[in-house]
C-alpha cells in the first residue's frame, strides 16, 4: 500500500460563502429545515462525545450542506455543495496541533454550531454574529490553532 503525502487544510474559500448561506437560511428555513438542522446536530455530538474527530468533521460539513441547501440560490447552493465535497472525499485524518486537547476543541465547535442552528430556528440575526465567530476560528484550524485536517492530495 503507497502511503499518500498529507498536508494541512487552509480554510478558507468555502468559510467565505457561509454568511450568505446562513443568511438564506435565517430567511427561508421551514421547520422541516430546522428538524434535518438539528438531525446533522445529533450527528455531530455523537462523534463529539465518542471523541471520532474525524466522524465529528464529516457530520460538520453534513450540516453545512443542510445549510446550504435551504438557500434558493441555485449557484450558491451548487458552488459550495460541490466544494464541500471535493474537500470531503480528500479528507485523511483531524489532529490536535497546539495544546489544547482536541476533544475539548471538538465540543467547543459543536457548541458554537449548535447555538447556530438555534439561532436559524429562531429567525435570529445573531447566527450573522455566529457565522463570523464560527469563520474566524475555522480560519485558523490547521495553521496556528487547535486542529488539523489532513487532506489526499489529487492524483496529477
Amino acid at each position: 500500500m503507497t502511503t499518500l503525502p498529507r498536508w494541512p487544510m487552509r480554510c478558507g474559500c468555502a468559510t467565505r460563502w457561509t454568511p450568505c448561506l446562513v443568511a438564506d437560511a435565517l430567511e427561508h428555513a421551514s421547520a422541516h429545515d430546522i428538524s434535518a438542522l438539528r438531525a446533522e446536530l445529533d450527528q455531530m455530538k455523537i462523534a463529539a462525545e465518542s471523541g471520532d474527530s474525524t466522524g465529528f468533521v464529516r457530520a460538520n460539513w453534513g450540516l453545512h450542506a443542510r445549510i446550504a441547501e435551504i438557500s434558493p440560490s441555485g449557484m450558491l447552493r451548487s458552488f459550495y455543495l460541490n466544494l464541500l465535497e471535493i474537500i470531503e472525499s480528500h479528507l485523511l485524518d483531524v489532529q490536535p496541533v497546539d495544546e489544547q486537547p482536541l476533544p475539548e476543541y471538538i465540543m467547543g465547535r459543536y457548541e458554537l454550531h449548535h447555538a447556530l442552528v438555534e439561532a436559524i430556528a429562531d429567525h435570529d440575526q445573531r447566527a450573522l454574529d455566529l457565522i463570523r465567530e464560527h469563520n474566524t476560528t475555522a480560519a485558523m484550524i490547521g495553521t496556528v490553532t487547535r486542529a488539523e485536517i489532513m487532506l489526499r492530495p489529487t492524483a496529477t
